[in-house]
């Protein structure tokens, strides 16, 4: 990996932030960005503390709601004879109509109104369109009544949202397609935790309800699709055609290609999350911390991964889990980490992969939120100052010193160790290489030598251990009685 560089800083202090194109947003809370899947012009954000979820577009937030009209119509009619033999009760609504093509729900019903062919009727709606949202149009429906007795609105005239009157005709405007935004409630003011999913779907939480948007409809969250689960929601995450609900008790997979079809299976683990933004999305599954370990959730269910690496009691020991901000990059979970809860942050890679897990320590790297760009492949991270974003493997930045320790060697006896060699392929710029041989738990030596084999003072040992500090690539260690021996 290379040393992190700085690519970004702020000029107030963050909590959270995200890559936008060129662009660093930067938040003062816990804030959760996704672009839309309308169009890639669009952000879409949820904050915890009772904000109420915004958009942002072309550089300016605006309120995700978009409310349906208040007021409620009034109908009359103004030309025409009605025919009483012909004649039946019509009601009418409007909507709200953006810039950006979304609709909101229908505004209250008119009352009802005798109509017969060759009539007109006169629609007023009440009130002006709210400021600050992009309104620019009136949709005007009308409710039709078929053979088996079911009534429902159908579209007959957009005008502009300044009109507040308009003259129905059916022979100029017939009824065309029904009203499709009925349904369409607005997000509720708690809503947090936003994630994206197939399918044109967002999902988000309030307490312990789940929330969906409208396929390809973000500013509308039917109440029809809220599913509700029985412990406090930390958060979510998103893999295929499912999303894991992670709670303080029992954790949840709800899966599903539309949210009228969700399906949700409760996990029978007890492995709480403890930490929202440890929560990580690695594609064919979720990874979070809970007060066990780390655990990963699927389509097949939750389980420990960590149990290898740590303890229940060491885990504990070693971090506190309720402090862990977390990334993803490489196919590795990037852990930033208190111990205790308090003092300076920690990094650590882990290698979750059940072939071979690992833990990579990386020292004097400080992190509060990461962000992963899918686009470039890098992982960006808000230094513990708060102000400076930096790029975690940042192709300019010079190679990091890495330091590899061995695991004790020990030999039927006493043995003397002559000579050794490192193979190793140097960077071009400020090569740096040195390997501490240990001798029965005692430094013997500190070689600085590579790719040529260097002897080793006098010695007798029955446990060997080297320790390679080194930005070069090593291919091979050796340690041997004598050069001969090297090569055999």
């Amino acid at each position: 990996m290379n040393e992190p560089v700085v690519v970004n800083t702020f000029p107030t202090n963050a909590q959270s932030f995200f890559v936008y194109g060129a662009s660093f947003l930067q938040f003062t809370t816990d804030a959760d960005c996704v672009q839309g899947p309308v169009a890639s012009d669009r952000l879409y954000i949820t904050y915890p503390g009772g904000v109420a979820p915004k958009m942002l577009y072309s550089g300016t937030y605006y309120g995700l709601a978009l409310p349906a009209p208040a007021g409620t119509p009034t109908v009359a009619l103004t030309s025409g004879t009605l025919d009483p033999a012909l004649a039946e009760t019509v009601l009418y609504a409007w909507t709200w109509v953006t810039s950006l093509g979304e609709e909101s729900a229908p505004s209250p019903l008119s009352d009802g109104i005798s109509w017969s062919p060759g009539c007109t009727i006169t629609v007023t709606m009440p009130g002006a369109a709210p400021g600050s949202r992009l309104i620019t149009l009136r949709r005007i429906y009308r409710s039709v009544t078929s053979a088996s007795g079911a009534t429902e609105l159908y579209f007959v005239a957009e005008i502009s949202s300044a009109t507040t009157t308009f003259a129905h005709s059916m022979a100029t405007n017939p009824t065309i397609e029904a009203i499709t935004t009925k349904d369409f409630d607005t997000p509720i003011a708690t809503l947090e935790g936003l994630t994206a999913m197939p399918n044109g779907m967002m999902v988000a939480f309030s307490g312990r309800d789940v929330y969906f948007c409208e396929p390809y409809q973000p500013h509308a969250w039917p109440d029809k699709y809220t599913l509700h689960v029985n412990d406090t929601i930390v958060g979510l995450a998103a893999f295929g055609s499912s999303v894991a609900i992670l709670t303080t008790g029992t954790p949840y997979v709800a899966q599903g290609i539309h949210p009228e079809s969700m399906a949700m299976e409760r996990m029978e683990v007890m492995l709480p999350c403890v930490s929202k933004r440890g929560i990580v999305d690695m594609g064919y599954a979720a990874i979070y911390p809970s007060t066990d370990g780390l655990v990963q959730i699927s389509q097949q269910g939750a389980k420990l991964i960590s149990g290898g690496l740590w303890t229940k009691q060491q885990w504990q020991a070693l971090i506190t889990p309720a402090t862990i901000r977390a990334g993803y990059m490489m196919g590795r979970y990037f852990m930033s980490y208190q111990t205790g809860g308090t003092g300076t942050r920690k990094m650590a890679i882990i290698e979750v992969d059940e072939g071979g897990q690992f833990v990579i320590n990386v020292a004097n790297e400080a992190y509060v939120d990461f962000h992963y760009d899918v686009g470039t492949g890098q992982l960006f991270a808000l230094k513990a100052n708060l102000r400076d974003v930096v790029n975690i493997d940042d192709p300019t930045g010079a190679l990091k010193t890495l330091i590899w320790k061995s695991k004790p060697l020990r030999l039927p006896g006493d043995v003397s160790m002559g000579a050794y060699l490192f193979d190793t392929t140097p960077p071009a710029a400020s090569p740096a290489f040195s390997c501490a041989i240990y001798a029965d738990n005692a430094l013997l030596f500190t070689a600085t030598t590579h790719n040529a084999i260097g002897r080793l003072p006098a010695n007798l040992a029955e446990v060997w251990q080297i320790e390679i500090t080194t930005n070069h690539t090593v291919t091979r260690a050796v340690i041997a009685g004598t050069p001969d021996e090297i090569w055999q």
